[in-house]
This record gives structure tokens, C-alpha cells and sequence, in this order.
């Protein structure tokens, strides 16, 4: 058998079933494409943007993770059939729970244990596994034995798809096509602000590791994730885990903007909840009063927060798509305000793509330079452009798949055909008042990350906080935030 044919083959399969981009809020590893989640992708070292992720490199990624890694290609050279049989059931399962489901039916297909000796199903192909595999198919014949041993793999997925549909009451988990639609809705109550993971280190940990492990522990120095093994001695702390590849240790917070916190873990996603469910944000001294943190803790506890909450910088709208952009001052003169200081008049340009995205940039000046870079560079150039009547839009405008205007001089604030840009107007709305009410002043050092917070929320409007909360702790693996930047220049 001409095996990398095969596994291109089944590879090639599994992509075209899985389809390009999904953004579906209740996938726990981030958007998809072609099947791959974004934490998985970022694991395996790409760091594009998921909408862009080559097939080629998801194909990579498969064949790595669902068949060498496994060593499903070994038993592929013993038969094809039952290789495809689990390499489609480790990229439904994981690839642990295909080998612990050949180990067990290989053992109960053992006649009184008398063929070769029983195995212990641990998850992973060695000599022993590979060899009660060569004795069954010789006893049982290369045709027969398959078929049996395929019947018997099928129904140890039944019982575990069953199993899962009894512990979650109302699941549509053995609903192929609906399965994904419904998962958000049958996984239990909304998360609200009396979660234990709120007041309980360990519940928020083992919360984090569903999130962030969806297949169990993943090394973040080499990419291991399965020859790794949890350290629960008494001297050890929380969550420790070992890596049997390079022999070193790690956490779920290791490579995360948690990362070296002393800080507990129930405070970290208390904090989280707060900062993604209040609408026009929450200040620092609301979170330390709330945490039982000082000022300074709480201020640095929400900016790396919102810097887990930075999206991925692939580009807006697409083909067919509508994107608007506007501009806004925020602060003002004092004559604005009945008394108390007003903080200096800063420039900031949104750009908002219709039921998608929005995101926002401080700019020195609404120079012509500075808005067409901010817009060719994160807007698609098959997008339709909706601006006001700014001349500094009218070359721009041309450089994309159309551009309408409104003429916000003349009191006109929408046409015909869908042509205005009060989405932008509405996000100013909601971020002026945020900067009014909750935060008062914002640094221009820091304005991005607090542009970014109301560009999160924004964009993932259509979910519930607790969905929210966490999209937004999927974000913090990769980056890191120290108080003080190891780096010459500090942002």
C-alpha cells in the first residue's frame, strides 16, 4: 500500500468536510479554518491570520498531530482500513482517546486472554500495541479481523458519544449537522458573576485548562502533548506538569499573559469577566476595590487583559462585505464639561465592518498618509468603503470595490442602498462615554489597548458575557506583558 497517498488522501477528505473560516463563538480553541482551531494552529507555530491559513499548512498540521504523531502510519502498514477508522476518530476525539479505543477492543477480542497478552489501554501505540494488532489479524485473517475489529471500534464511539449525551441533558451531540449550532446552548447556565471558578483557584485553573487544553496539557516549549505527564506530589504546586520530551515544566499560565503571576487565578478570570461584560468598561480602581488588589495591581491586571483581548489583524470585510469608517476626538475643551479637568483632545479612527468586527487606532493626525495606511492595510480591497463626505476619503475610496458617502454637513446621515456609516457612529458612542463616565483620561501610551477593549467587545456583542469572557481568555496564550519592558523601547 502506498501509504502518503493514502494519508493525503484521507487528509484531503477531512478538509474539504471541514470547510474554510468559521468564527463560532463556542469553539473553545478560537476561529477555525479547515478544521484547525487557532490555538492549535499557534501551537504548531503558525502565526498568521486564521482566514489566510494555507491549505497546505493545515494539511501539515493534520498529518503531524492525527497520524505521525500518533504513529498511525505504523498501523496502516499492518491495514489501511482500521489506520483510516482511527485517524477519522482522533480528529473527532483526540488521537489518545482512537489508541485507547483499539487497545480496549484488541483486549476484549483476545480469546480468554490466550492470543497475546492484554493491553493496558494508556493512549499510545508501542511494541505491545503493535504486536497484539499482528497477532489478531494472523489469527483472525487480514479481511475478517478488520471488519471485526472495525465494528468493535465503532461501537466503543457510540457508547462515548452516548455517554456524553447523557451527562450534558438536551445535547445534539450525535447530530452531525447541528452538533456545533446548539453547543453553546446545552453546555450548562450562562456563566454568571457567582461562578466558583470566581472564588475557587483550582475550579478557575481546571476552567482555564478546558479552554486553553481542549485535548489535554500542550507543552508551550516544543509543542509536546503527548508524552507529558501531570506532577501531583505534595510538594508540588497546582497544575504542575512535566514534559517527557524536554524534560521541562510548565502550567497552563506558562506563555500567557498570566504568566508568573502571584496573583490567583480566580481573580485573574474574576477580572476578565469584569473588563468584557461591562459595556463601557471598568476602571482600575473599581477592579481593585472589587479584587481586594492594590491600585497598581489592578491597573496592570487590566492591561494585560486587553492585550489578550487584541484580535488576530486579518483583514476586514471581503468580497460583498460593507466596511465603514469614521473618525472622532476624544476629550475636549473645558467649556464642554460643568467643572473638573478635561484631558487633552486626541484622534482616534474606527473602522467597523457590518455584523462583524470593529477596530480602532490613535492617530497623531487625520492626515491623508495616516488614514489611507490604517484603512489599506486592515480592510480588504473587495470591501465596500462607507465614509461621510471627508475629502480625504475621495482618493481612498477609489482603491476599493466601491465607496459611498453621506454628506453629514447637509444633516443627511443615510441613502438608499444601505449607504451611511452609523455603525462607526454608534461604537463612538458607546467608547466617548466610556472614556466620560468610566475611565476619564487615557494616556496615549496606552490608548491601544484600551481602544482594544472596546474593539472586543464590540465585535463579540452578538454572545453573552460568559461566552465573551471566554473568547477572551483564549486570547492570552503567545503574548506576554511585563510592568517593565525587557526591551530597550517600551510601547
Amino acid at each position: 500500500m502506498d501509504e502518503t497517498v493514502e494519508v493525503d488522501a484521507l487528509v484531503d477528505g477531512l478538509i474539504e468536510r471541514e470547510g474554510g473560516y468559521v468564527a463560532n463563538p463556542a469553539d473553545k480553541g478560537g476561529p477555525t479554518c479547515f478544521g484547525i482551531t487557532e490555538a492549535v494552529a499557534r501551537a504548531n507555530g503558525y502565526r498568521g491570520s486564521m482566514r489566510q491559513l494555507p491549505r497546505d499548512e493545515a494539511a501539515a498540521i493534520y498529518k503531524r498531530l492525527y497520524w505521525l504523531r500518533p504513529r498511525f502510519d505504523e498501523v496502516a502498514r499492518r491495514s489501511a482500513r482500521v489506520a483510516a477508522e482511527l485517524f477519522d476518530t482522533g480528529t473527532n476525539m483526540g488521537p489518545a482517546v482512537a489508541v485507547t479505543f483499539l487497545q480496549r477492543a484488541l483486549t476484549a477480542l483476545n480469546r480468554n486472554g490466550g492470543d497475546y497478552p492484554d493491553l493496558v489501554p494508556d493512549g499510545r501505540i508501542g511494541p505491545q500495541t503493535l504486536g497484539a494488532l499482528d497477532c489478531f489479524l494472523k489469527l483472525r485473517g487480514t479481511s475478517q479481523g478488520e471488519t471485526v475489529l472495525l465494528r468493535a471500534l465503532e461501537a466503543l464511539q457510540g457508547e462515548r458519544y452516548l455517554r456524553l449525551a447523557e451527562r450534558r441533558p438536551g445535547n445534539y451531540i450525535l447530530d452531525v449537522e447541528t452538533s456545533w449550532r446548539h453547543k453553546a446552548s446545552t453546555e450548562g447556565k450562562p456563566m454568571q458573576i457567582t461562578d466558583p471558578i470566581f472564588f475557587d483557584a483550582d475550579k478557575a485553573r481546571a476552567h482555564l485548562e478546558a479552554l486553553l487544553w481542549p485535548d489535554g496539557p500542550t507543552c508551550p516549549h516544543c509543542g509536546e502533548c503527548e508524552n507529558v505527564h501531570r506532577l501531583q506530589g505534595k510538594s508540588h504546586r497546582a497544575g504542575l506538569v512535566q514534559c517527557n520530551s524536554c524534560l521541562k515544566n510548565f502550567t497552563v499560565t506558562v506563555g500567557t499573559v498570566f504568566e508568573r503571576s502571584k496573583i490567583p487565578l480566580n481573580k485573574w478570570l474574576l477580572a476578565t469577566f469584569l473588563l468584557t461584560a461591562g459595556k463601557k468598561g471598568t476602571s482600575s480602581h473599581q477592579l481593585h476595590r472589587m479584587l481586594g488588589v492594590t491600585y497598581k495591581t489592578a491597573w496592570f491586571m487590566a492591561h494585560r487583559i486587553r492585550e489578550a483581548m487584541k484580535d488576530d489583524g486579518s483583514p476586514l470585510g471581503g468580497p460583498g462585505k460593507v466596511v465603514e469608517s469614521d473618525e472622532a476626538f476624544i476629550g475636549g475643551k473645558k467649556k464642554k464639561r460643568l467643572s473638573g479637568k478635561v484631558a487633552p483632545m486626541k484622534k482616534v479612527m474606527t473602522l467597523v465592518e457590518r455584523d462583524g468586527r470593529a477596530r480602532s487606532f490613535f492617530v497623531a493626525s487625520l492626515h491623508h498618509n495616516n488614514m489611507r495606511g490604517a484603512l489599506v492595510t486592515n480592510v480588504h480591497r473587495t470591501s465596500t468603503l462607507m465614509t461621510d463626505d471627508a475629502r480625504v476619503y475621495w482618493s481612498i475610496g477609489r482603491e476599493f470595490a466601491g465607496h459611498g458617502t453621506t454628506l453629514h454637513a447637509a444633516r443627511e446621515f443615510a441613502r438608499p442602498g444601505g449607504v451611511h456609516s452609523n455603525n462607526a457612529e454608534n461604537f463612538f458612542s458607546i467608547l466617548k462615554r466610556g472614556v466620560v463616565g468610566t475611565y476619564h483620561h487615557w494616556s496615549p501610551a496606552h490608548m491601544h489597548r484600551y481602544l482594544a477593549e472596546f474593539d472586543f467587545r464590540y465585535s463579540h456583542k452578538a454572545v453573552n458575557d460568559g461566552e465573551r469572557t471566554d473568547i477572551a481568555l483564549q486570547g492570552i496564550a503567545g503574548k506576554r506583558l511585563t510592568y517593565r519592558r525587557t526591551a530597550a523601547l517600551a510601547a
